[in-house]
Parts: C-alpha cells; sequence; structure tokens
C-alpha cells in the first residue's frame, strides 16, 4: 500500500509541474498578445536637450537632508506616437529609461539619471492618472513630447549617447523602445 501511495503521489507531483508549466506559458503569450505593441516601441525620437536645475525640477523627488540643492541637469524631450501613460495604466508597467553609450549593453559610470519619465511634470506610472491637458494632446498631434533628466561628465560628447525606454511588471510584461541617439549640443 505504501508504494501504491507513493507511485500516486509522484504521478500528482509531475502532472502539478506539467500543469504549473502549461498554464505559465499560457499566461506569458496570452499577456503579449493582449498589448498591441507586442513589439517594441520603434518611434522614440529625441527633440532637444536643454540645461535646467534640480531646483526648478519639482518632479523629480528629493529624499536627500536638508533642502533641495542647485543641482545643474540637463533636461531631455523626445517624442513617441505610444501614449506611454496608457500603456503603463493597462498593464501595470514602471516605465523607465536608459541612457547609455550606443550599442552597449551597461550604463556608463559618468551618467547619472535623475527621477523617471514625465510628461509637463507628471511621471508616467500605472498610478498616475493623466490630466486632461494631455489628453488633448493625444488626441490632437498623435505624438507625443515626453522628458528625462540626467546629469553628465562635462564635456563629453552627447551624440555618443542612445536613449530607449524600458519597464516592466510584477507579472514578467516588458516594454522596450528603439535606440534614439541624442544630437550633440545642449541648447
Amino acid at each position: 500500500m505504501h508504494n501504491d501511495y507513493m507511485a500516486l503521489r509522484t504521478l500528482v507531483q509531475r502532472l502539478g509541474l506539467y500543469v504549473f508549466i502549461v498554464a505559465a506559458l499560457l499566461s506569458a503569450s496570452s499577456a503579449n498578445a493582449a498589448w498591441p505593441f507586442s513589439g517594441p516601441v520603434k518611434d522614440v525620437t529625441v527633440i532637444s536637450i536643454r540645461k535646467t536645475d534640480l531646483l526648478v525640477e519639482k518632479q523629480i523627488p528629493w529624499m536627500g537632508k536638508g533642502d533641495r540643492p542647485a543641482t545643474p541637469l540637463l533636461r531631455l524631450d523626445f517624442s513617441t506616437s505610444a501614449d506611454l501613460f496608457a500603456l503603463s495604466k493597462a498593464h501595470e508597467y514602471n516605465v523607465y529609461y536608459s541612457l547609455k553609450t550606443c550599442g552597449k549593453k551597461v550604463p556608463d559610470d559618468d551618467i547619472k539619471q535623475y527621477g523617471d519619465v514625465y510628461w509637463n511634470g507628471q511621471k508616467v506610472s500605472p498610478y498616475t492618472t493623466a490630466s486632461p491637458e494631455y489628453a488633448a494632446v493625444v488626441a490632437k498631434h498623435g505624438s507625443v513630447t515626453y522628458q528625462v533628466f540626467f546629469q553628465i561628465t562635462p564635456g563629453r560628447p552627447l551624440n555618443t549617447l542612445c536613449l530607449a525606454l524600458a519597464g516592466g511588471n510584477m507579472l514578467g510584461g516588458t516594454l522596450r523602445s528603439n535606440e534614439a541617439t541624442l544630437p550633440n549640443s545642449s541648447e
């Protein structure tokens, strides 16, 4: 009787593993099929880069001790036809960005990214409700300009750098974009 019990237990464990694997595969394929942009966001284009300061960019969280310091930053404006707020909310994507040497897999040590991806001060997040002004821009233009902020070692040529969007959720869903090369100068 003990052998019958052990054989039945082993069979149930194996079946459970197979059911789990099949369920995971079905879940992954249906998650990708439900997203209309199941490939990368392909039209990220850098619009401009300008100088700014952490003091005036209040959307960037400050968690340091004391008052927000004066910290020179560069603001990069980029556009895409993808509605990042809608993608973020529909799939609970945390949207972030990568700024690195074009073609390189890992970030550079001399680039410091500040904050997240923003639209006119609003963080792109599954927990942020886009403003009515944002909805009007999407409806009117079809393409939206977003912002990211960073610091770079002085003298480094900007046109060696590429911006790419990335993101994901707790279920393994991913958001990726093309790499867009930065212009060589800032305003």
